[in-house]
């Protein structure tokens, strides 16, 4: 293998490895995370307005299981009555670079 690899450097001195020692990140990439906030309604409140019991939740879904660097995070909302019928609903993404549980849920 190593014969294989200086042969190739040798026969490809422009690539990035031979001169400074960079690979590429063999990762895929993520969707880039959104930089504006937006949300969704899935059901809206028919009186405009969440009230009563509510109840919101965040999470993390990543590309590469336990990689946080290509993780997209989004958070939800939802309101029910008093027999647990869903009223209302709503769910987005996480805006900026820092996609984790932790602030999803908060």
């Amino acid at each position: 293998m190593a014969d294989r690899v200086e042969a190739a450097g040798r026969a490809h001195p422009e690539w990035c490895l031979w001169r400074h020692a960079l690979v590429p990140d063999p990762r895929p990439f993520p969707p880039p995370p959104a930089f504006e906030f937006s949300m969704h309604w899935q059901l809206r409140p028919r009186g405009g307005l969440l009230e009563g019991d509510v109840f919101g939740d965040g999470s993390v879904s990543s590309i590469v299981p336990g990689d946080p660097v290509v993780g997209s995070a989004g958070w939800g909302v939802v309101q029910i009555d008093p027999l647990g019928t869903v009223l209302c609903s709503m769910y987005g993404p996480m805006t900026g670079r820092m996609q984790e549980s932790e602030i999803a849920e908060g």
